[in-house]
């Protein structure tokens, strides 16, 4: 069978979000805090659920869904102030990339990201047979978006699709809109802004989407602040016509009956008085525990946390001075800490950024997050 894959697959290393050793290590999965993939530690709001269900009574599932998802699109539309024709959605913000590379992007053509980011971008690119190419910083260690080398790339292979990560996935590192509109006015390519992480940082890139910026895509998730990765709700905005050509690439009937209830209910309920409140609320706290825990890092012993703007946190572990037992120590540490804290009942990201391993901590509750700096001080003062 294997001589019948995709050529396009010779090389294919597929995207795994349970990265690392086996998460079920010694531990039943109700006892294991999820710290790895920048998920909400808080449940949906009872009043989404209720409506929702409620809603799917009255709904003939032995028929399709609707699909072009109309009521679920004006409900985002009325809920940004933003033109629902110009409003597509899908299964996760996953799906929005996909569609948008099958739209683009053709065997052979090119697709430019900064490096390290969301591996989606290059995954999408790369099963279609295209040419993917991040692009590293400028320095080997602060992770900044080297947007100069972006422009100079695309420009050099002739870019069909410029991938824009803010806050960026893994780094939590920002790209102004000052930089967004250079890489527009300086590159050809379509360029997409994937805010996933928007609510938790001060940015907002919807102003830019107007009649002067055609090329300009914007994809947003469900799944982070909003708490709703299980259900599977992405969307994209952009132009009249870049909309038209997706509409076109997208599978009929993508978003389940089930999906576009709840994301419904949902948008509905954070514009009530008590939705807004509590949203505000939780978005605000997993802000306050991100920057608790970077200072927290700050302090350990060789350790090199990064100050994001996502709901997470990434973190370098380097030889230091100030470690009481260096050398063999310091290098279990460096190499298996994601290991370790598994043993201990958390599960983080590990990443292997230029052959050195770096670790994502997503934000859980406030008691989870004090339970692993807890563990972390434990591990370092060993």
């Amino acid at each position: 069978m294997k001589n019948l894959l995709s050529t396009n697959l010779n090389n294919f290393k597929p995207y795994n979000p349970e990265s690392g050793p086996d998460s079920n290590l010694n531990l039943k999965n109700e006892t294991l805090v999820r710290m790895n993939a920048n998920e909400s530690p808080y449940p949906v709001p009872k009043p989404v659920l209720d409506q929702a269900f409620k809603s799917i009574q009255s709904t003939p599932v032995n028929f399709y869904p609707d699909t072009n998802s109309t009521e679920l699109r004006r409900a985002i539309g009325e809920y940004l102030h933003f033109p629902m024709e110009q409003i597509l959605v899908g299964n996760g913000s996953d799906e929005m990339i996909d569609v948008l590379i099958k739209t683009f992007v053709a065997a052979g053509d090119a697709v430019v990201s900064h490096d390290p980011t969301f591996s989606m971008y290059q995954i999408f690119t790369e099963i279609i047979g295209g040419k993917y190419y991040g692009i590293a910083s400028a320095t080997d260690d602060d992770f900044a978006i080297n947007v100069k080398g972006l422009i100079e790339a695309a420009n050099k292979v002739r870019a069909k699709a410029v991938f824009l990560c803010t806050p960026n996935n893994p780094t939590g590192l920002t790209i102004s809109k000052e930089e967004v509109l250079r890489v527009l006015k300086e590159t050809e390519a379509m360029v997409v802004i994937d805010e996933a992480y928007r609510e938790f940082s001060d940015q907002d890139f919807l102003s830019l989407l107007n009649a002067s910026h055609p090329r300009l895509i914007i994809l947003r998730t469900f799944s982070k602040a909003h708490g709703l990765a299980g259900v599977r709700g992405g969307y994209l905005l952009g132009s009249p016509e870049a909309v038209s050509y997706l509409q076109q690439v997208k599978p009929p009937y993508n978003i389940n009956v089930l999906t576009q209830k709840i994301l419904t209910a949902y948008l509905a309920y954070i514009q009530t008085p008590e939705g807004t409140a509590l949203i505000k609320e939780r978005i605000g706290e997993i802000r306050c525990q991100r920057n608790l825990l970077y200072s927290a890092l700050r302090r350990l012993p060789g350790c090199s946390p990064y100050s994001g703007a996502g709901n997470f946190i990434s973190f370098s572990v380097r030889n230091s001075q100030d470690r009481k037992n260096s050398g063999t120590a310091f290098h279990r540490i460096a190499e298996t800490l994601d290991q370790q804290l598994l043993k201990e009942g958390f599960q983080i990201k590990k990443f292997i950024y230029k052959a050195v391993p770096y670790y994502r901590i997503s934000m859980g509750k406030p008691e989870e997050n004090q339970k692993i700096i807890e563990k972390l001080q434990n591990i370092f003062d060993d």
